[in-house]
């Protein structure tokens, strides 16, 4: 069948989303990278528009999580570089991260790129982009100002106040495992590995976040780029520290991920994405065991589709 939700979506303006002009988070270009990742993590956002440190007018980008992720792995040491000489090893790694700015790590993921939109366009134009794995875009006036963002979550809380309505009533009811969400089996990552080895991890399959689960395979935890806030304190980063104690210590929050099941209703999961305010939510099966993940991306992927 056609596409309800793609339908819309298409009727929608970008300026018919008001709440999208407000005061701009941003980021200097010439601050560390703490301060993006601090600013992240207090928005809950996944990425940050870089003004340029003269002009404040000028947007020179785009920073997001796996940015910073990208960036950390590349001055993190390497696993005999840290058995052969660890205090030294993690010093230089954090003397490198606590000194390098925005600037030089802007779309180093390659996942965020500098899209301006303009607010006549209809909100599916920018669901596209969305779909692709953008998080945030920034809206221009005429004179090419940035007057405010719009977002996935934007795009969800919309969806939310409609679903179960009219032409969305229907395919409010269905399944995430009907509509074919959640169904790919996620990487994990052991509560006793390393903070290191979760960053690579991220790094490699190129996603924000990963589950974290117990010897028995039970999720207890969600490890996502935006935990890095805490990764460099006191004298060198915490490359070393299990991620189950790196979570306790400087996210506890992330000790509790929000799950779903494959029979729980499109409409729920949207609920829970929106009033969790998180960006995912794990799939599980009846022994707690991580079967899946459903997105902000993946929803905007359900909306973009042609048909469903």
């Amino acid at each position: 069948m056609s596409n309800p939700l793609h339908k819309f979506f298409h009727q929608i303006l970008i300026s018919n989303f008001k709440d999208y002009k407000h005061a701009v988070i941003t980021v200097s270009a010439d601050e560390g990278i703490e301060k993006a990742v601090s600013l992240m993590a207090e928005h809950k956002f996944t990425s940050l528009p870089v003004i340029d440190t003269k002009d404040k007018n000028k947007c020179l980008g785009m920073v997001d999580t796996l940015d910073v992720a990208t960036y950390v792995l590349s001055v993190a040491p390497d696993a005999t570089q840290l058995k052969e000489n660890e205090l030294k090893s993690l010093e230089i790694a954090g003397r490198a991260m606590a000194l390098e700015t925005v600037r030089n790590i802007l779309n180093a993921s390659g996942r965020d790129p500098y899209i301006p939109i303009i607010e006549n366009e209809a909100s599916t134009f920018v669901i596209n982009l969305f779909a692709r794995g953008l998080h945030r875009v920034p809206i221009i006036d005429r004179a090419e100002q940035v007057t405010g963002t719009l977002s996935q979550t934007n795009i969800l809380q919309r969806l939310h106040e409609e679903l179960g309505v009219g032409n969305l009533k229907e395919i409010s009811e269905k399944t995430i495992k009907q509509l074919g969400l959640g169904m790919e089996s996620p990487v994990r990552v052991r509560d006793e590995n390393s903070v290191l080895f979760a960053i690579k991890a991220i790094a490699k399959e190129r996603v924000s976040a990963v589950p974290v689960i117990d010897e028995f395979g039970r999720l207890v935890g969600n490890f996502s780029a935006s935990d890095l806030k805490g990764l460099y304190t006191e004298n060198w980063p915490s490359f070393r520290l299990r991620v189950d104690e790196y979570l306790a210590k400087h996210s506890p929050q992330s000790a509790k991920p929000v799950v779903v099941y494959h029979d729980t209703k499109l409409k729920d999961v949207v609920k829970e994405l929106v009033e969790s305010k998180v960006h995912r939510v794990w799939v599980v099966d009846g022994e707690m065991r991580p079967q899946g993940v459903v997105s902000t991306t993946d929803i905007m992927k359900l909306i973009n589709a042609t048909s469903i």
